[in-house]
């Protein structure tokens, strides 16, 4: 069986997600996790990898979609207040090349530097998978030890659900890759997942059909549900099924 491992994206988002991951950690399924430090979520978030420790991963989820740029305003990426855009102004404004690269790099080692305060991230990848847009990308592939992981977000289980998206980051994630040569990085999957109406039964299906061969990190997204969301309250669920860890240890040790 193919080595799978789960990864928390969105930690330090806001409360609702930092509880999400806090609970898929303590039933087990999550031993890794990807943190935002941009937004009002992060110093809880923060302390929550401290008091994990060893029991959590923590890796760095480079934004430029949410909340505020820690180093002031950035050309193509924020408004004068240094409050970041959406996504499709910032994928229009990278399609152009019109995002200010040098402010990229100056804000992508201030996020990094910011987590690294809290403990040593130990991967790279991008909220709404920014990291793979043109420009970004150039400067991410340029960024710290040659050894650090990098997400490329070209899903092998696409077939759980396709879509337009989904050959949207497939097309980027083929950018990024041809920037990475001979940086490490496991296989990826779990767009097909994100908001999937029968979350419990596509996991079950993705984890019997993803293809052999290297490791494969599967990327969630756990979450305290609000009243009604019953998308957000099936996928933690799945996450803290007693039967799940289990699952995930056998095929590690496969």
């Amino acid at each position: 069986m193919t080595a799978v491992f789960l990864n928390a994206d969105d930690l330090g988002l806001g409360h609702r997600e930092n509880e999400g991951v806090h609970a898929a950690v303590e039933a087990g399924a999550v031993r890794r996790a990807s943190v935002i430090v941009t937004t009002d979520g992060f110093e809880e978030a923060a302390r929550l990898a401290r008091r994990l420790g060893d029991r959590l991963e923590i890796g760095l989820h480079f934004s430029l979609t949410e909340g505020r740029a820690l180093t002031g305003p950035i050309r193509g990426a924020t408004d004068r207040r240094g409050r970041f855009l959406s996504l499709p102004w910032l994928m229009t404004q990278a399609a152009r090349g019109a995002v200010d690269v040098r402010g990229v790099e100056a804000e992508l080692a201030a996020q990094w530097h910011r987590l690294a305060e809290v403990r040593p991230p130990r991967h790279l990848d991008g909220h709404q998978h920014v990291h793979a847009l043109p420009g970004v990308r150039e400067v991410v592939a340029r960024f710290g030890d040659p050894g650090l992981p990098i997400r490329v977000p070209r899903d092998v289980a696409w077939w759980i659900a396709p879509s337009a998206r989904v050959l949207v980051v497939a097309r980027l994630a083929r950018g990024l890759e041809a920037v990475l040569p001979g940086r490490p990085a496991a296989r990826f999957a779990g767009l097909g997942l994100y908001r999937h109406p029968r979350f419990a039964r596509a996991l079950e299906r993705l984890l019997r059909g993803i293809p052999a061969g290297r490791a494969v990190e599967l990327m969630v997204h756990p979450r305290l549900p609000s009243r009604g969301d019953e998308v957000a309250a099936a996928e933690l669920a799945a996450l803290c099924d007693v039967r799940l860890a289990p699952t995930l240890a056998e095929e590690r040790a496969a």
